[in-house]
């Protein structure tokens, strides 16, 4: 007989999964827009499966550009299995309804992973149902799911995420996370912080008398200088190839990109919790140009994370799932919140894995509130996932085909 907790566990998981498809169930009719037409037809290895070589080789290119330091094998494998599993079905390789199913599929694997992972952390049965059930419908990470490319940020966050979980369980073993880490890498180039985020999580959960566990490091490090340098020799030959329209905050000093960065991430917060006037495209002159630190929306953005930052430190022994959300939350932004360095685009699917932190917040809140008020914050909570599951529904139908997401866009 099945142990009770087991049984719950697995409920859950079903209850995630179940609201991911009902969400992005809508997708799978929709075709192929935006930058699906540029990068699918163009790559001859999406119609190479098994030449695993090339593909793990070969650039990710959007038309006939490498934009930026893009390498994203494991993205284009499946992209290449899709292909091929439509061909053996008799029908054209680029029949766009596998591949929304696919990535559906993944979404709702990375929403049942990051259920599981809370409970590794030690988080209670519903705020870890509500973490996993607010970040599968959440409407922000649209984007990364809607359209056929925004793949890799699902798989970068899907294997980080089981890395993560396998770090947790087996650190005295660290193959299988290592493994895990290094597929996250191959999915997306952002899911390199997934090892700084392991050494936050160790570190807010750590027992006093512990040991550090240096040799999985050791491992982790090992893997990302190995994919370092398989990145380094696919892209030595390729240069960047970043376009003003494309993200403005390139043509700013250090000092206006992030002051700029600042109220850009502010926005996205905002969005978190009020997700309603979505983009997908934040190009020029969307994002407004801030040049000097004494600008109201800089100041208020290092008013933001300095008093988040406080929250983090004084609840690090008390609450420390809340201390690893916020400080998980800008780990995982580092490499795309044009803070670090300037990258090709400023876009909501880059939200994608930080979501995953925000989520907990929202979740951990509604915890602490039901504490207060009981069943009336039940019900609100399920109004509120069943909300954010009608906004992505409707958001969904932005990518239906070119015509529908240009007019969106105007």
């Amino acid at each position: 007989m099945m142990p009770p907790g087991v049984s719950v566990r697995r409920a859950a998981y079903a209850w995630i999964a179940l609201a991911a498809g009902l969400a992005y169930l809508n997708t799978i009719p929709n075709g192929l827009v935006y930058d699906d037409r540029v990068v699918l037809p163009a790559d001859p290895l999406v119609r190479q499966p098994w030449n695993l070589p090339a593909i793990f080789t070969g650039v990710y290119r959007i038309g006939d550009r490498v934009i930026g330091s893009d390498y994203r094998p494991l993205t284009v494998w499946t992209f290449a299995v899709d292909h091929g599993l439509n061909v053996l079905a008799g029908r054209p390789g680029l029949d766009p309804p596998l591949f929304h199913l696919t990535n559906l599929l993944l979404h709702a694997g990375a929403s049942v992973a990051f259920c599981r992972l809370l409970g590794l952390l030690g988080a209670s049965g519903w705020p870890r149902l509500g973490a996993g059930l607010l970040f599968a419908v959440h409407p922000l990470p649209t984007e990364s799911v809607a359209g056929v490319v925004g793949r890799s940020e699902v798989l970068g966050a899907l294997f980080g995420l089981l890395f993560l979980a396998a770090h947790r369980r087996s650190r005295a073993m660290p193959l299988l996370p290592a493994g895990c880490y290094l597929l996250a890498m191959w999915g997306k180039e952002s899911a390199i912080m997934f090892f700084p985020l392991a050494i936050v999580l160790d570190e807010v959960f750590r027992v006093p008398s512990a040991p550090r566990p240096w040799r999985a490091y050791g491992l982790y490090a090992a893997t990302m200088a190995g994919w370092l340098l398989l990145w380094f020799i696919v892209l030595r030959h390729e240069s960047k190839q970043f376009a003003f329209v494309d993200n403005p905050l390139i043509s700013l000093s250090v000092v206006g990109r992030l002051c700029t960065a600042a109220w850009v991430h502010l926005n996205f917060i905002w969005l978190q919790v009020l997700p309603v006037g979505l983009s997908s495209d934040y190009s020029y002159h969307q994002v407004p140009l801030i040049l000097t630190p004494l600008d109201p929306r800089a100041l208020l953005g290092v008013v933001v994370l300095g008093a988040a930052l406080g929250i983090a430190w004084k609840r690090r022994r008390s609450d420390p799932l809340v201390t690893f959300a916020i400080l998980g939350y800008p780990v995982l932004f580092a490499v795309t919140a044009n803070v670090l360095l300037p990258i090709g685009s400023t876009a909501e699917r880059h939200v994608y894995s930080p979501s995953l932190m925000s989520c907990l917040l929202l979740a951990l809140a509604a915890e602490r509130a039901w504490a207060r008020l009981g069943r009336p914050i039940t019900v609100a909570g399920l109004a509120l996932v069943a909300l954010f599951g009608g906004l992505t529904v409707a958001r969904n139908t932005t990518w239906h085909d070119d015509l529908v997401f240009f007019s969106t866009q105007v």
